[in-house]
């Protein structure tokens, strides 16, 4: 690899890599975007990317892992509404990713997004449901993962309300709310422990309330 220009090894050049990717999404389908692209977008040369990234892969599973799967992400906020928390929080918190999401979902990138998303969720839930080590049960993981894929759908789909354009539809909320309490029932009998046990997990955890 020839040697990076003495930019790269600063924030700036990361970011505007990063940045450069966002921007060619805006007009360009995911398979339409190389290496040379964004390159040329961000005004740095193949080195410096290659001295951040390992390939574009590596770059779109950063920016997700950032966007959408870090401590104030869409993947944390997913968790919070499926043990209790609100729907319309859960919009106020994810504006930017939920539209950047939905702009990489509707570009080609909906499996690399899922598989992040849902990782992040995945591990969540095994920290409640198996505090002790172990494994979730096949069923559990795929309550997790059916619940995950279409929270994901339904954000994206009601994209203008998370952008405040318009209001939030209450039969979402409605929705939602109902939908977390039989998430958490149906993981408690997936993975063998009474509801009350699965409840008292949750409301331990000091930035989560379950719905009464």
């Amino acid at each position: 690899m020839a040697r990076p220009r003495r930019d790269a090894t600063t924030v700036d050049a990361r970011i505007r890599i990063q940045d450069a990717f966002w921007q060619l999404l805006e007009e360009h389908q995911l398979r339409e975007i190389t290496v040379g692209t964004i390159t040329a977008q961000a005004q740095c040369n193949r080195s410096t990317f290659y001295y951040h990234y390992r390939d574009l892969d590596d770059l779109i599973f950063s920016v997700i892992e950032e966007g959408f799967a870090g401590e104030q992400s869409i993947a944390r906020n997913i968790f919070r509404v499926c043990t209790g928390g609100s729907y319309r929080d859960l919009i106020l918190a994810s504006n930017v990713g939920i539209y950047r999401m939905g702009l990489l979902l509707n570009r080609g990138g909906m499996d690399m997004v899922l598989v992040k998303v849902t990782e992040v969720v995945k591990n969540m839930w095994q920290s409640v449901l198996c505090p002790h080590g172990g494994e979730l049960t096949s069923e559990a993981q795929a309550i997790i993962e059916f619940t995950a894929g279409g929270m994901l759908s339904i954000l994206v789909q009601n994209n203008q309300a998370m952008s405040g354009k318009t209001p939030i539809d209450p039969g979402f909320l409605n929705f939602m709310e109902k939908n977390s309490r039989r998430v958490v029932d149906n993981l408690a009998v997936a993975q063998g422990i009474s509801k009350e046990e699965l409840n008292a997990r949750l409301a331990a955890i000091n930035e989560f309330s379950r719905l009464k």
